[in-house]
């Protein structure tokens, strides 16, 4: 009881700050039903008949992207997916692979029991039970066999994996760190680190996408589902200059053709973006013609048809009245307090709609969380007012 307390505590404290909560279900898919089973039908592709794909959720800030995109993280990690999540800004620009490599592979995570694992021990966990199921002779054909199948996708790759393997067999941690930092996209190892792993050079714009290609096959062989990347905030692109915008599209249009052709394993990308990505011609998608015709034609030619009105891109449209007020009585009713939460969330609409009209453009979700919010904290101020008719019980 006291756990579910701290866990609804930790729901309201993020949506009072205007950010979604770590851990969030599908309960909280109001009005999305038919957009999240679009995400959802993705894992079933993957796992019943490994068929990778791509797709782009659009929406205004604060329209439930980021919101989506947690739950979807969820879901996919429950179902046995290895996801990585992170989002574009000064540091990731989307025009290097390698950048894009080094995000992803630093932001892993996969469920093991209660808890979410990272890279290293992802490892150690198949290595644990490898030894354990099998004889020492068994778990060596097993493990060179992960690394001859790499070989095919990038010979450093499987070779370094090897090392990060027996430093982590013979307990050298050293050599085990220096293995894990170079496999995950670090190009800062000194030299003479580097030569430790017998091999030159470090992961770059030539090699990035070879060695996803492997990792998406490692992660099956492995035992997972396949892996789930999530972009968020796609639309930091149209703030760059003409040429790393450019690049950054045709670092896209690579990624939905090598996933389009099932190039990945299992491997499912969902990038977020505001309606300026296409509705911006002289910046957005528009601007590159080979990327746009891509997003908007979807994957006919290939059978890799999108479940959401066959377009690779999602649009979450605003919710209607009565979808906005049942989202508001949840975020209420994760506090315990006597308060009518629908007559609250409904006061909280009527002032929601106040400033659509006064601003002239449409409120977003997350603006009407934070006058609910304000709502509640007028109403655990002024309980005597009539307007908000406290009730002695807490509404079911």
């Amino acid at each position: 009881m006291a756990e579910e307390k701290s866990i609804r505590q930790q729901y309201f404290n993020a949506f009072s700050n205007g950010v979604v909560p770590k851990g969030i279900d599908q309960s909280w898919m109001i009005g999305r039903k038919n957009e999240f089973a679009a995400l959802v039908s993705m894992l079933q592709q993957a796992k019943e008949d490994q068929i990778s794909n791509f797709k782009l959720l659009e929406g205004k800030y604060g329209s439930g992207k980021s919101m989506m995109l947690s739950v979807f993280e969820t879901e996919a990690i429950e179902q046995g997916f290895i996801v990585s999540r992170f989002s574009l800004g000064t540091h990731n620009n989307f025009s290097k692979p390698e950048i894009i490599y080094r995000d992803l592979m630093n932001h892993l995570k996969v469920k093991s029991g209660n808890n979410l694992q990272e890279f290293e021990e992802i490892f150690e966990d198949w290595l644990h039970e490898t030894k354990n199921i099998s004889t020492s002779n068994e778990a060596s054909k097993k493990i060179f066999g992960v690394i001859k199948e790499l070989h095919k996708y990038h010979p450093s790759f499987a070779n370094v994996l090897l090392v990060f393997i027996r430093g982590k067999i013979n307990n050298n941690i050293e050599l085990s760190n220096i293995a894990a930092g170079w496999i995950k996209g670090d190009y800062n190892i000194p030299y003479e680190q580097k030569k430790k792993l017998n091999i030159k050079g470090s992961i770059d714009r030539h090699n990035a996408f070879d060695i996803l290609r492997g990792f998406s096959k490692l992660v099956s062989l492995l035992g997972f589902k396949g892996i789930v990347i999530l972009v968020d905030e796609l639309e930091y692109i149209v703030r760059e200059r003409v040429d790393i915008r450019n690049k950054a599209y045709t670092t896209m249009r690579h990624l939905i053709d090598e996933i389009g052709e099932n190039k990945w394993e299992n491997t499912i990308f969902v990038g977020a973006h505001t309606p300026e990505l296409m509705e911006d011609e002289e910046k957005g998608y528009k601007s590159y013609e080979a990327l746009y015709q891509r997003i908007t034609s979807g994957f006919d030619d290939t059978g890799l048809i999108s479940d959401y009105s066959n377009f690779t891109i999602i649009p979450l449209d605003l919710l209607t009245e009565d979808e906005l007020i049942t989202i508001g009585i949840k975020v209420i009713e994760l506090k315990d307090i006597s308060i009518d939460s629908k007559h609250l969330s409904r006061l909280a609409l009527i002032e929601f709609k106040k400033r659509e009209n006064s601003n002239g453009k449409s409120v977003v979700i997350r603006e009407y969380l934070k006058i609910v919010i304000h709502m509640m904290e007028l109403a655990e101020a002024n309980p005597n007012m009539p307007i908000f008719r406290v009730n002695s019980k807490r509404n079911a």
